[in-house]
């Protein structure tokens, strides 16, 4: 038995049979591929980087050092080349592209062909039309043609494609049916959680002083709808919300009192500060593939509101609530229970934090080496 199936089996995420099954369908496949007799070398993966005016969300940031740091330990070498490479370097066994969703596909994963991964975060609104009421005639526009020339990219490569990450199965239909990706060439791996994030619930105290949420802005995180449900029950919970949204492009001006808005970019440390001090974390996005900040904030003992049907529903399971995020009533109702119920706050925040022990970096890192060593030929060593 490899030490990757090892490892997940005793894992927390040993609940998910998809994930188990996962990790069985690896371990078939990997006595059938031929092993290359370069096999003792390191392997070597080149990475193939986003457009850079696109810019990289601070959850796929998170996710692309914590692979990366792993994969170098166990003396795996990655080389990063550019969007705008078109081939696939000699050397390298596989290309990987870290950062994929709402962005063009690199250049070097269609060279790639079958050694190719891309990790899938997320597809806001890509089958959005023309939205001219909402971005204005010019942004509307360009919008649309960006999101149009994403799905071209994908139904060009998704039958060549090795393997698509996707961060929950929440995603795959979405993958199948907009992207046109096969759904044998699909691989759910969850994210995982930095352990400098996990505090009992214990240890809170009395210092859970406000409501708080975290987001790189989007229309799909739905601000105006947490900032409607929060005023209205403000007076009853008498907490402030802190939102941390970068690059939200609202009027200060116009908040609801109680609510204070950070809208740049803050380090990692300055949100474990700010998850390990909130009292409940507010999170009703329209779309979610995944939600890190959910898992985050179920790691830092703070029990969680967010969305039905979506991936971040997925992550919480039962040890949050679950509302229609498009209902503010439902979203302000749920927060209500959960600030002045105290047994209700209890029982989900100790859920949240015993749940999120089966998210873990080393075991989403080992997933993904036991599928790069797949597509390049190689079989784990075992143990």
């Amino acid at each position: 038995m490899t030490r990757i199936s090892c490892t997940i089996r005793h894992c927390a995420l040993q609940e998910n049979p998809a994930v188990l099954r996962q990790i069985q369908t690896t371990e078939q496949m990997d006595t059938k591929m031929p092993v290359r007799p370069d096999h003792q070398r390191p392997l070597v993966i080149q990475v193939a980087a986003e457009r850079v005016k696109e810019g990289r969300p601070r959850s796929i940031q998170i996710y692309a050092e914590a692979i990366r740091t792993r994969l170098e330990a166990q003396e795996v070498r990655l080389l990063d080349t550019p969007y705008e490479e078109t081939r696939m370097l000699p050397e390298a066994d596989v290309v990987w592209a870290p950062g994929l969703g709402n962005r063009r596909v690199p250049r070097s994963l269609f060279a790639a062909g079958a050694r190719g991964v891309a990790t899938v975060h997320g597809l806001q609104m890509i089958e959005a039309g023309l939205e001219i009421g909402r971005l204005g005639i010019r942004q509307g526009i360009s919008h649309y043609l960006w999101r149009a020339r994403i799905r071209h990219d994908w139904v060009q490569l998704g039958p060549r494609i090795g393997t698509v990450v996707s961060v929950s199965k929440n995603l795959i239909p979405r993958l199948t049916g907009v992207l046109k990706i096969p759904a044998d060439r699909i691989t759910v791996i969850p994210h995982g959680v930095s352990r400098g994030y996990f505090r009992e619930p214990s240890q809170h105290g009395q210092s859970q002083g406000y409501i708080l949420h975290v987001s790189q802005y989007s229309f799909a995180k739905n601000i105006p709808g947490l900032l409607a449900a929060y005023d209205k029950v403000r007076d009853r919970i008498g907490l402030p919300l802190r939102i941390v949204s970068g690059g939200w492009p609202g009027d200060p001006a116009r908040l609801p009192q109680g609510v204070e808005m950070t809208t740049d970019l803050v380090s990692h440390d300055k949100v474990r500060e700010l998850m390990w001090g909130a009292r409940v974390f507010l999170f009703p996005s329209l779309e979610e593939s995944f939600g890190l900040p959910v898992l985050e904030a179920m790691a830092s003992g703070v029990p969680v509101v967010t969305s039905l049907g979506t991936g971040a529903a997925e992550v919480v399971g039962a040890a949050g609530l679950c509302v229609d995020p498009t209902d503010t009533d439902a979203i302000a109702n749920a927060l209500l229970h959960l600030v002045t119920d105290a047994a209700l706050h209890r029982r989900l925040a100790h859920a949240g934090y015993e749940r999120a022990k089966g998210f873990d970096w080393d075991i989403t890192t080992d997933l993904h080496l036991a599928l790069f060593q797949r597509l390049a030929g190689r079989q784990p060593a075992p143990v």
